[in-house]
């Protein structure tokens, strides 16, 4: 059984016994060294880290955008919320809801649209490493409807 201080100062060789000067240890007996010197750390729980160790690959950045109703009314406000997997760091957002553009820097936006129509809302997230990622959804502005007089009073009958 090899201890610790064998490894140091050469189990095999005879304790008290001074090696040759001048005589560089061999190769094999430096590789068998280190080679028992992992194996002891390795029962003791040691792990080394792998120089050219894979690391796994990123995630790519991707994003998509959810709006709390497709469907609005002129007039009504909407909300959009962008969600985001992937990429590295802070985000940016900019987004384009079929209008102005606008350039929060929220992941949430509200929108009122004035006019009907189909309006398509863009946007584009960037990672603090210069990845982005586009992703659009379609929102649907219906004009109000007015809904008339009424049907009127209704007719009584009368007894003769």
């Amino acid at each position: 059984m090899m201890n610790i201080r064998d490894l140091f100062i050469g189990g095999h060789e005879k304790r008290g016994v001074p090696r040759k000067r001048g005589r560089a240890p061999s190769q094999t007996y430096i590789i068998r060294r280190v080679v028992a010197l992992l194996s002891v750390m390795a029962m003791c729980g040691f792990t080394l880290p792998l120089a050219n160790a894979a690391k796994p690959a990123p995630t790519p950045l991707t994003c998509s955008i959810s709006p709390d109703n497709v469907s609005i009314s002129v007039g009504d406000t909407i909300t959009l919320t962008g969600t985001v997997e992937g990429g590295k760091g802070n985000k940016s957002y900019a987004w384009n809801t079929g209008g102005d553009p606008l350039n929060p820097t929220s992941s949430t936006v509200n929108v009122t649209y004035n006019s009907s129509g189909s309006f398509n809302v863009l946007l584009r997230v960037e990672d603090n490493k210069g990845t982005s990622a586009d992703c659009s959804t379609t929102v649907q502005a219906d004009p109000i409807v007015d809904p008339g007089p009424g049907p009127g009073p209704s007719p009584t009958a009368s007894a003769n």
